[in-house]
């Protein structure tokens, strides 16, 4: 299959540093490498940002990117700066996913303790990316919204990749879909089935037309959960334990073929279905306790890799 693969390193610090997890994953054959926000009440996550710049300085092959940053959380001259500066750093290859949270895998206690009102977050996402783009030009920036205003801003360096690496849009919500059409590079929703898959993308490409936007110009990601097992029963109560431990609250997810769980064939099966629907970048979460989570990925790299590169 013509698909590319990336793996998340999530709350894996007390295990395996950032830069020894990235070389790894590097010397596996995946193609990219990603980290998730995780601020408040949650199992313990490293910064996001800080994250990606150990990535950046050992591995020299791999896309690095966040799946995904809530942006609204942070003001865009500083996020505009670290992710230039990122992308300096890896040498072009910094995909930047944004997204806002709210939705039922998101943690509201991120929006209390930066003092943001989460009400305002789609409106400010739309911002925030207007003038992440307008700040990585390298000109000077003069801008006057809603949320944000700046007089005479100029930010160097400027990202290798020009006009700025790509943006990803993470989500689903009606606003998700109109600021994926409007600015991104991709999109990677949370895997809830193929068949829920294409129906998002649909409604992409109907709001790309009103943009007047190529869609074909917009990758078509998933951010799906993995954890391998014998059976695709046990994987599932292994994943819904995991996730719910991890994010403090319970999780439950319907076993519809949504989730990469199982064996090889069971994974290799899932991933077609996903890839006949369109999804070009399977982003995976291991979803197992943190000291599991290397030997998995390594599982993952050793039976199923190698099937999808033969075709």
């Amino acid at each position: 299959m013509d698909v590319k693969v990336g793996v998340i390193y999530s709350r894996l610090h007390p295990i395996v540093s950032p830069g020894q997890f990235a070389a790894q994953v590097e010397s596996m054959g995946f193609d990219s490498l990603w980290v998730t926000e995780g601020l408040a009440n949650q199992k313990a996550a490293l910064d996001p940002l800080i994250t990606l710049s150990a990535f950046a300085g050992a591995t020299s092959r791999i896309t690095i990117g966040s799946c995904v940053l809530i942006a609204p959380l942070r003001t865009p001259a500083l996020l505009a700066k670290s992710a230039a500066s990122i992308d300096v750093l890896s040498g072009g290859r910094l995909v930047l996913g944004v997204g806002v949270g709210g939705s039922s895998l998101s943690n509201s206690a991120d929006y209390d303790a930066c003092g943001i009102d989460p009400r305002t977050r789609g409106a400010r996402c739309d911002e925030f990316i207007e003038l992440l783009k307008r700040f990585w030009s390298g000109q000077t920036v003069d801008f006057d919204g809603r949320f944000y205003s700046v007089t005479n801003v100029q930010l160097a360096p400027q990202p290798v990749q020009l006009p700025g690496p790509a943006l990803w849009a993470g989500g689903e919500a009606d606003g998700v879909l109109q600021r994926t059409a409007r600015f991104c590079n991709g999109f990677v929703p949370m895997g809830r089935g193929p068949a829920h898959y294409e129906s998002l993308w649909n409604r992409v490409c109907r709001y790309a037309e009103q943009y007047d936007r190529d869609p074909t110009q917009i990758e078509k990601a998933v951010h799906i959960y993995y954890c391998s097992d014998s059976t695709r029963a046990h994987a599932h109560e292994v994943i819904e334990k995991t996730l719910t431990e991890r994010y403090g609250f319970e999780v439950k997810l319907p076993d519809d073929g949504m989730l990469l769980a199982g064996s090889a064939d069971d994974c290799i099966r899932i991933i077609a279905n996903y890839a006949a629907a369109g999804v070009e970048h399977f982003v995976i979460n291991t979803a197992r306790p943190i000291e599991e989570v290397p030997d998995d990925i390594e599982r993952f790299a050793e039976k199923v890799l190698p099937r999808l590169r033969a075709g």
